[in-house]
């Protein structure tokens, strides 16, 4: 089922808005006057639990307005890169976090460079565009290797999933990180 926003619709966001460790998600629209909150209930799976006036503090979860479900579309939550900088011709660990479990069959998760002559995702040592999480997980790793350089460089590493990415910045330098 799809949820209905208004004519204008401006932010979609997910977040654990009632703290009880599952991800929320709130649509608003500029020209309504409402908010759409709903809860997940079972792993890819929310319902709507709150129609409330937009700008409300303290929104009434328990306001139930329609209980009916619709189908999650994982995204991506977060990328990590340890250690942000790096000496050139090292590897680094990168780590993608999903806004909820991957579905069954995993998500593969499209990963790029914006300077593959200064870094490029791996796995098992091999270069990648991509890498697949399994199916209940929210997490899933790689490497990136980079290469030698003659003045620092700075590369983002973006990981993309239905239409959502987010990006680490890594900084490559000649001799030492300061």
């Amino acid at each position: 089922m799809n949820y209905s926003v208004g004519s204008s619709p401006r932010s979609v966001a997910v977040a654990d808005f009632n703290h009880d460790g599952k991800p929320d998600l709130v649509a608003n629209d500029d020209d309504a006057e409402w908010t759409i909150i709903v809860r997940p209930q079972t792993t890819g799976v929310y319902t709507n639990t709150a129609t409330v006036t937009a700008n409300e503090v303290d929104p009434n979860l328990s306001n139930n307005t329609d209980g009916s479900q619709t189908a999650v579309v994982t995204g991506i939550s977060s990328v990590q890169l340890i250690p942000t900088c790096v000496k050139g011709g090292n590897i680094v660990n990168g780590t993608v976090t999903l806004s909820a479990p991957a579905p069954s069959g995993g998500a593969v998760v499209a990963l790029s460079s914006s300077n593959t002559s200064v870094a490029r995702p791996t796995l098992n040592g091999n270069f990648v565009n991509s890498i697949t999480i399994p199916a209940g997980n929210t997490m899933g790793t790689f490497t990136v290797k980079t290469f030698s350089v003659y003045s620092t460089k700075t590369v983002k590493i973006k990981a993309t999933l239905n239409r959502t990415s987010k990006e680490a910045t890594l900084t490559v330098v000649q001799y030492r990180c300061s």
